[in-house]
Formats: structure tokens, sequence, C-alpha cells
């Protein structure tokens, strides 16, 4: 079933039901997962390839005549640190979906930090690149929205505000990067999906969210929005001060899954982060994919040939593997 027949679906089931909460995309309880990890050594690289062998494999029934929407990671803009979804990553993304017989793509996101979108775009390479293969944007701060059931209510916020081109899409990439987080640890595909929190409802930055916890609030996210397909750009990660003030780590390497915990709980691995210390992928139990590194079946490379070990503030040292 499409992810906006779901929803709708779900809806009316909750409301004839009293309130039952099965308005969101679901959870998996998967007993394993595969999560590809794509040895890249540069931007420069042919990035496409990889990610449609990978792509095609995850989800293959999925994409022909879906409606895709990629959901990058456009915090901040800062010089020389990779805060963002690189573009050349959103690119060959874009670009494999639509190979793969997307009906469309668009590109949304809902930065906490800046709120002249246009500046960001041109300034982040993404206008160049949504230019070039024609691509829509929607600001994920000023969006309409639904309201949507948050299953297991780890915020005390039992509806959350949604924005309708994330609920009406078939596809939902978070589009991720390769960092640590001076709050929760690691900011990977599920801490990704704070973007699609709108301001105009949350706050600046989603104030509202980090007042309910961060933790807590990645968590009834991604129950409600459930994302597809994940991605991580690694070929630039980010150590030490990180999501924003960190500085870069020259890793080369792209992770993707279906799973968003399985695929965040990798990321962690290859950081030299112990996933199960990290709060949020703890709680989230098997609902979006296993996180035990036995139960997750390595494609293309095993993490351990690619981890490196990134540099902690004194207060996360305690997460490492």
């Amino acid at each position: 079933m499409k992810r906006r027949s779901f929803l709708k679906a779900g809806a009316g089931a909750a409301i004839a039901a009293g309130g039952i909460t099965l308005a969101y995309r679901g959870t998996t309880d998967a007993l394993s997962s595969d999560v590809y990890v794509l040895p890249v050594a540069d931007y420069e690289k042919d990035i496409v390839a990889p990610l449609k062998t990978a792509i095609a494999q995850l989800i293959p029934n999925n994409i022909n005549g879906a409606r895709c929407v990629v959901k990058p990671n456009l915090v901040e803009l800062i010089p020389d640190a990779p805060a963002t979804t690189h573009p050349a990553v959103l690119a060959a993304v874009c670009e494999t979906l639509a190979d793969l017989g997307a009906a469309s793509v668009l590109v949304a996101e809902g930065p906490g930090h800046r709120r002249d979108i246009s500046y960001m775009l041109r300034q982040s390479g993404y206008l160049g690149v949504i230019d070039a293969l024609h691509l829509d944007y929607v600001d994920l701060n000023l969006d309409d929205t639904v309201q949507l059931p948050a299953p297991r209510n780890f915020t005390g916020l039992a509806q959350l505000h949604i924005p309708k081109t994330i609920a009406d899409a078939d596809i939902v990439v978070s589009l991720a990067k390769l960092k640590l987080h001076k709050w929760v640890g690691a900011t990977l595909t599920m801490k990704n999906l704070f973007g699609c929190a709108p301001s105009a409802i949350y706050g600046w930055p989603k104030n509202m969210l980090h007042y309910r916890g961060i933790g807590e609030s990645i968590l009834d996210f991604t129950d409600v929005i459930r994302p597809d397909l994940c991605i991580v750009d690694g070929i630039v990660g980010m150590e030490g001060y990180a999501p924003i003030q960190g500085d870069p780590v020259a890793h080369g390497v792209l992770i993707v899954g279906d799973q968003p915990a399985s695929v965040d709980a990798t990321a962690c691995r290859l950081m030299g982060v112990d996933p199960k210390k990290i709060g949020y992928l703890h709680q989230a139990g098997d609902h979006h994919g296993p996180i035990q590194d036995n139960r997750i079946t390595m494609r293309a490379e095993p993490w351990t040939d690619l981890a490196k070990e990134y540099q902690l503030i004194d207060q996360w040292k305690k997460i490492r593997l």
C-alpha cells in the first residue's frame, strides 16, 4: 500500500476505533536487516552506480511510479565544516531514484537555524542540483500539515504535525550526514527527521521539541514518518564538537539501508561509537530494525574494514565501542 493511502486509511481506522493509534507507517520488528556500506573515496567519484545497486536491491518493487521525497540534512552553513549533506550526494540520490522509475523526485527540508531558505539553497549548492535536475523544493517549516498520532508518545505530544509533503509521499528518503552530536551522541538518519518538524508550529530552532527531549522527539518522529530509505553521507564526516562546529573526517563511505535504526547503528560503529550507548537507538528497540551487529547483514563491505575512531568530546567518551 502506498504511504499516502496507508496514512489516510490508518487515520480513518484510528477515528473509528476511538483513538487507537494506527495512523503511522508502522514498525517492522525485523529479525534481521541488510545494510550496504559503500566505499566512495571522495565527492568526485561516481556515486550513482553504487547507490543504484544498493537501492535496487533494498526496495526493488517500491520506486517505479512512486512520488519520492528526499530529505537532506541542511542544518547550517559553517565554512569548512561538513555539517550538511553534500550536494553531490543529493544529486546522486535524486538521479538514482529517477533512473529507477520514480514518477517524481522532490527535495524537502526544514532548517532549524536559518529562515532564509533561498540563501541556504544557494550557499549549500543545492540550488544548482535542483535546477540541473529540474526538481521542486519544499520548505517543510512552512508546509501545510496533517496531525497524526504518536503511537509510543515519548514526548507527551499525542499528535504530531507532519508536513503534508512528507505524509503524501510514496517514498521518503532520509539523507543524513555522518556526524557526532554534542547532546545525543550521534546524529544520523533518525535525527535527520527533526527537520521534518515545521518550525512554524514547533518554534525556531524546533524549541518545543528540544524542551520535550531531543531523543524523545527523534523516536516519535521516526515512528510517525518511518522513512523508506535511509542514506548517510560519510564521504566526509564530522567529529568533535558536532553537529555544526566539529572537525571534518575524510571517511570515504556511504551507508544505505531500509531500516533506520540498523543504518544508524552501523554508522555509529563506523565512527567507533557503541550504538547501544546512544539513548534513542537503545530505546528504539527493534521497531526500526535491529541494532545488534550480529543481526545486521553487511552488504558490499564489512563495516570493520572502513571504521575510524572519531574524536569525542569529554562527556561522550563513555560511548566508545
